[in-house]
């Protein structure tokens, strides 16, 4: 952990192994709206608080946006 950032502070890590519930998988063929439906994410909110993410949003891309 690195302070002096005011009262936040930076946490460094290397990811050793990760592990996720089969239901909530993030699979192509599946709308994300669906996934976070089964599973909400969970979020922190400064100071002190967590509240969950059970929706989402598209981009409002602008007539005629292509990749």
């Amino acid at each position: 952990m690195i302070d002096g950032f005011g009262m936040n502070s930076l946490i460094i890590g290397k990811i050793v192994a990760a592990h996720v519930e089969e239901q909530a998988q993030r699979l192509s063929d599946e709308d994300d709206q669906d996934v976070l439906a089964q599973s909400p994410l969970l979020a922190y909110i400064s100071p002190g608080r967590y509240t969950t993410i059970d929706q989402s949003a598209a981009f409002p891309f602008h007539v005629g946006f292509k990749r």
